[in-house]
């Protein structure tokens, strides 16, 4: 499997903040790249922190040539974030063994000063 993607197909991230930021350098085969699709140039390579404190480049490592469902969310969301949660459950289920293969889940967390890799990790 590439790098990026861990075996199960679902990845739970942090966008990075000031605090937890890294150098832009970039990462992964297309490193040297141009940005040269729509998609590379609207998702840009932002880069994100994966439950197990990998770095990650948003489309390079994690949307390029894959098909993706996206869902944002926090760790101590108490409305919608648990349904949302739940929801992407169905479809890992509904998906079976196309999840990891044909279709990628990604979750990412929009609160990064708190949902640090272990704490993604057991909120996963």
């Amino acid at each position: 499997m590439s790098r990026g993607v861990c075996r199960s197909g679902v990845l739970l991230l942090a966008l990075l903040g000031p605090a937890g930021a890294l150098p832009d350098t970039p990462v992964g085969p297309a490193a040297d790249a141009p940005a040269t699709s729509a998609a590379h140039r609207y998702f840009t390579d932002t880069e994100l922190i994966d439950q197990d404190g990998r770095p990650q480049r948003l489309y390079r490592d994690l949307i390029q040539g894959r098909t993706v469902v996206v869902n944002t969310f926090f760790t101590t969301c108490t409305g919608i974030c648990p349904p949302l949660s739940r929801r992407m459950e169905q479809i890992r289920e509904r998906l079976g063994e196309r999840v990891g293969k044909d279709v990628y889940l990604i979750s990412i967390s929009v609160d990064p000063e708190r949902d640090s890799p272990p704490r993604l990790k057991e909120y996963a």
